[in-house]
C-alpha cells in the first residue's frame, strides 16, 4: 500500500541525495536480499538495514518480475463512469481499482493480473460486469517500472531535480520498437506463485518462508519445509526476476499521482523514455498504446511536456489525476492452477469456490 505522509519535498530530496542512500538506491536493483545489498555496497549490514528502513518511511521497495516468464500478463481496463465501481463485483484476477478525474471526465482504471492463456476470459467477464463505457484495454506486452540509474539518480539533490531532457530524447529515439510478449508454456506451481505474489505485494526482501507461512496459515494449510521453499525460490522464482526498485512518494496534496493514456505509433517509445524519470511508477506497453502512472514534481513537468510534444502520440484523455484512496489486494495467482498428475495447467477458478474463499 502506498504511504502518504506530510514531509515537504525538500525533506524527501534531502534523504535521497545523501551519498550512502544514493549508493544503496543504485544497488537495490541487483541485490536479492539485504545480505547481498550489504556485500555489494561494502556497508555494514546494520547501516544497510537503517537506510532501507528510512527509505520505507518515504516510499516502497518493489520486486519486478518478468511476468511473461511465469505466463502472466497485466491488463489495465480504462472505463468512463458516472458512479463508483463496486470492487467486490469485479471478476477474479482483478488486483486493484483506481479512480481518476480529468477535464469533464470521471475515469476508473481496473488492474488485472492473469495467466496470458486466460486473458480473454478475464476481459469477457470484466466487460460483462462493468457498468460504464470501456474506453480501451491496455495489455502489458512489456511491463516497465522506474529503475534507479546513475544517469538520473545523480540529479536528485536538495536543490531539486536537474533537467535531463537531452538524455530523455536519446532514450526516445532508441526505443522506437514494438513491445512483444514472449509466450512461455511453462506453468509454475502453487509454491512458485505464492512466493511471487508475496514478493510483488510485500517487497523484494520479504523472506519466502515468511510469505508461505503467512499465506498458508490464512488458508489453513500446512507450510512446506524450508528446503522445499528455498528450492522453488532459487530454481523457479528467481529465474523470472528482473530487478528490484524503489518508488518514493512525494506529498500528494502538492504533487498528485497522474495517469497518462497514450495512443499512437510512438506511444511505447515515449513510455520507455518517461519511465527513466524519477517520479515515474510503472507503465504497461501495448501495440501503439501505453498506460503510465507517475508522480512528477513541478520542476520536471517542463521536460515531460517537451518530450511528449515531439513524439508521434496523442493523449485522448489528457492528464488524469488520481484519488488518494484506492482498493487493492494480494493476487491469489495459485487459484488459477489445476493439478493434473504431477503437473499443473491453467484454468479459470470455479466461481462458487472463489466466493466461498473470499
Amino acid at each position: 500500500m502506498m504511504k502518504y505522509n506530510h514531509l515537504e519535498e525538500k525533506e524527501y530530496l534531502k534523504i535521497l541525495s545523501a551519498p550512502k542512500v544514493q549508493k544503496i538506491l543504485l544497488h537495490i536493483p541487483h541485490a536479492r536480499n539485504l545480505r547481498e545489498l550489504a556485500k555489494i555496497t561494502k556497508m555494514p549490514p546494520t547501516t544497510v538495514q537503517n537506510i532501507v528502513n528510512k527509505l520505507k518511511s518515504i516510499g516502497r521497495l518493489k520486486f519486478i518480475p518478468d511476468y511473461s516468464y511465469f505466463g502472466l500478463i497485466n491488463v489495465a481496463t480504462i472505463v468512463q463512469t458516472k458512479y463508483p465501481i463496486d470492487y467486490s463485483s469485479l471478476p477474479f484476477g482483478t488486483t486493484a481499482l483506481r479512480e481518476f478525474k480529468g477535464i469533464g471526465l470521471k475515469i476508473s482504471v481496473i488492474y488485472g493480473l492473469v495467466p496470458n492463456k486466460l486473458k480473454q476470459t478475464y476481459i469477457e467477464k470484466l466487460t460483462n460486469t462493468v457498468d460504464g463505457d470501456i474506453i480501451d484495454i491496455v495489455e502489458s506486452k512489456e511491463f516497465m517500472s522506474w529503475k534507479p540509474e546513475e544517469d538520473f539518480i545523480v540529479f536528485l539533490n536538495n536543490k531539486g531535480i536537474v533537467p535531463v531532457i537531452d538524455k530523455l530524447h536519446s532514450i526516445l529515439e532508441q526505443s522506437k520498437f514494438s513491445p512483444k510478449y514472449k509466450e512461455n508454456n511453462w506453468v509454475p506451481d502453487e509454491i512458485d506463485l505464492k512466493i511471487l505474489a508475496g514478493k510483488i505485494v510485500w517487497g523484494p526482501y520479504k523472506r519466502p518462508s515468511i510469505i508461505l507461512r503467512s499465506i498458508n496459515n490464512s488458508e489453513d494449510k500446512p507450510v512446506p519445509p524450508k528446503q522445499t521453499i528455498s528450492y522453488h525460490y532459487k530454481n523457479h522464482v528467481l529465474k523470472g526476476w528482473k530487478y528490484n526498485t524503489f518508488h518514493y512518494y512525494l506529498p500528494v496534496r502538492k504533487v498528485p499521482f497522474i495517469a497518462l493514456y497514450l495512443r499512437g505509433r510512438e506511444a511505447p517509445a515515449l513510455a520507455r523514455a518517461l519511465l527513466a524519470l524519477p517520479g515515474s511508477m510503472f507503465a504497461y506497453l501495448d501495440e501503439n498504446k501505453a498506460y503510465i502512472l507517475a508522480q512528477y514534481p513541478c520542476n520536471l513537468l517542463h521536460d515531460v511536456f517537451s518530450l511528449t510534444s515531439v513524439a508521434d502520440v496523442e493523449a485522448p484523455l489528457g492528464i488524469l489525476m488520481m484519488k488518494l484512496d484506492f482498493k487493492a489486494k494480494l493476487p491469489k495467482l495459485w487459484w488459477f492452477l489445476n493439478k493434473v498428475g504431477r503437473r499443473y495447467e491453467w484454468r479459470w477458478p470455479v466461481e462458487t469456490l472463489v466466493k466461498l474463499r473470499n
